[in-house]
């Protein structure tokens, strides 16, 4: 009633007195109410520049005092939103952050200058970062605010003085979780300012981009934690790479990540390729490296598709020596023998490529001269790639494949006998699981009416000629 009685006529202006005094010991539901509330009248005095004292030079001077009375009631409940955004609630938090968004917004459309919600801004970044809670569900309905540059420049700023100023034992896995979540929104929204001024950065994206990539190496200083490191190596190649003035000084933290082994360096694979092939980085033990991650464990991986998808990727260049793409070759088929079914789907496609791609190593699959071996001379423990003898080795592996108990894995190994010149997409088949493949099985299986059981058809329970039941008496 109070708010349709304030938009309805001026003169029950006092309302919004007493909505703002209702906030400070409400209940948490009457809270909420009083935030919608204020939140309808301000966005509609702002659109109306209700609050605007430069556009009434020639008023009155009441209506000049009920102007200032506006404003400095507005700035108050701007400074309660942001005290609300530690408050117990969540849909209170959440309602808050929402409302100063949008009075951002408007104030940089409606607002002259000295814009009240722009003033406490900064604190706002200092309550999401310092919240006791994941903010990731908070930031996503308000991600409209960072397409505003001065948004992103205010948040930037605060941000690199927020982290400045806290010491490395201050840091909690919360407050770093909630710098990663406010770093990767601002950054996908610069990412779409650089795909639109691709030929020319103008003035304000350089200085932003500077600005962000101070807060990207100062934040990745810090310990974090396993779950956070993941996710911050995952975005590193799409989301921060394309955002830093020089992309280079990643590359202590992504060959850091990439020598820990396991999940970690999976995931550091991307960056490293990027700064080596965009970038000029010289790092001659990426391919040693990612020839030492290649073991059975690796089907068994959440990441395992980004693996051979990227090392389809890193193989492409026909440059690269017969000696390196050979073990390569030979290791993929050696840990085939241990890989599950649904592994194998896009595993072994990917020999067929890398063989039909590097034509000196077709000699793994077509020896012209013949040769006996008491041994593989293959040696998977080598680490040199050099010494690894595996161009001296063939690719039996694949021939036992040919008989496995699955249909579609001995299909896939067939081809091996049968090069052609085109390549297999293996894009399709890299998130192939062992549901889909029972389900194919499945699907399969309901099209074949009359399923065979038996090698010869049975005439009758008992065969005359079976020894097997001559022990027994029939009566």
């Amino acid at each position: 009633m109070k708010k349709k009685a304030v938009l309805a006529d001026r003169k029950n202006a006092n309302n919004i007195a007493d909505l703002i005094s209702y906030m400070e010991a409400a209940k948490p539901k009457i809270l909420f109410l009083c935030i919608s509330s204020l939140q309808d009248i301000f966005e509609k005095f702002l659109v109306t520049n209700e609050m605007m004292v430069e556009h009434s030079s020639k008023c009155s001077n009441n209506e000049k005092t009920y102007k200032l009375w506006l404003v400095e009631k507005y700035k108050k409940f701007c400074h309660s939103l942001v005290d609300f955004l530690q408050h117990d609630e969540k849909n209170i938090v959440n309602m808050s952050l929402l409302t100063l968004s949008n009075f951002f917004k408007l104030e940089q459309e409606y607002f002259a200058s000295d814009s009240p919600c722009q003033a406490v801004w900064p604190n706002v970044v200092q309550k999401l970062l310092d919240n006791s809670s994941d903010i990731q569900s908070m930031l996503f309905p308000v991600s409209f605010i960072f397409e505003e540059y001065s948004a992103r420049h205010i948040f930037l700023t605060s941000f690199l003085e927020s982290i400045h100023a806290k010491l490395p034992q201050q840091m909690s896995n919360t407050f770093l979780n909630n710098a990663f979540c406010c770093l990767e929104m601002v950054s996908t929204e610069i990412n779409k300012v650089l795909v639109s001024e691709q030929e020319q950065l103008s003035e304000s994206t350089h200085k932003e981009k500077k600005l962000l990539s101070s807060c990207w190496l100062e934040f990745l200083k810090h310990q974090l934690p396993m779950n956070l490191y993941k996710r911050v190596l995952v975005i590193i190649p799409d989301k921060v790479i394309p955002c830093l003035t020089n992309p280079l000084k990643l590359s202590d933290f992504l060959t850091h990540s990439y020598s820990r082994g396991g999940v970690i360096s999976l995931l550091a694979l991307s960056g490293i390729f990027i700064l080596i092939d965009k970038h000029n980085l010289n790092y001659p033990e990426f391919y040693p490296k990612l020839y030492s991650l290649m073991n059975p464990s690796i089907f068994h991986t959440k990441y395992r598709a980004r693996f051979f998808y990227n090392l389809d990727l890193f193989l492409s260049s026909t440059h690269l020596p017969a000696y390196m793409t050979s073990a390569f070759i030979k290791k993929l088929s050696k840990i085939s023998l241990h890989a599950p079914p649904h592994g194998l789907m896009s595993c072994v496609p990917l020999i067929y490529n890398l063989i039909n791609r590097h034509k000196t190593c077709r000699i793994l699959i077509d020896r012209t001269e013949q040769q006996r071996f008491t041994t593989d001379p293959y040696d998977p423990n080598e680490k040199d790639l050099s010494k690894c003898n595996a161009i001296e080795s063939s690719l039996w592996e694949l021939k036992t494949l040919q008989q496995h108990y699955s249909p579609a894995v001995a299909q896939k190994c067939q081809k091996i006998d049968h090069l052609r010149n085109s390549q297999i997409p293996i894009a399709e088949l890299l998130e192939t699981s062992a549901d889909d493949m029972f389900g194919r099985e499945l699907e399969y299986g309901q099209k074949i009416k009359d399923t065979p059981i038996n090698l010869f058809r049975p005439q009758g329970i008992l065969n005359n000629q079976d020894n097997k039941f001559s022990f027994w008496c029939m009566e």
